[in-house]
């Protein structure tokens, strides 16, 4: 999965910031989901969950190598990712009401 770098990010974009978010956490979703599926064999939860069948085959091949389909590092890294977003969405929302409140 490609790394977003979070300074390409508008801290100020509180929108974005979630829209990214929700992305990340479905993309996270599919990957925890799938590697359930490699381990109960269901292949038809693979398909379900919108993968190609030539990704479902390198996930498969991975399983049967004794390896996770999608690696734990990647799904921890994901969740540094949805974190490091979190916390600028937060920051930018007391960063925009202190504004506002000076605005006043």
């Amino acid at each position: 999965m490609k790394r977003i770098p979070l300074r390409s990010v508008d801290r100020d974009d509180t929108q974005h910031l979630q829209d990214e978010i929700d992305k990340l956490e479905a993309a996270q979703s599919v990957m925890l989901e799938a590697n359930r599926a490699l381990e109960l064999g269901d292949e038809l939860t693979l398909i379900r969950l919108g993968l190609d069948p030539a990704r479902i085959s390198e996930l498969e091949e991975r399983h049967q190598a004794g390896k996770k389909g999608f690696p734990d590092y990647v799904i921890r890294n994901l969740s540094h990712t949805i974190q490091q977003l979190q916390e600028y969405r937060r920051t930018s929302g007391l960063l925009r009401s202190d504004k506002d409140d000076h605005a006043e």
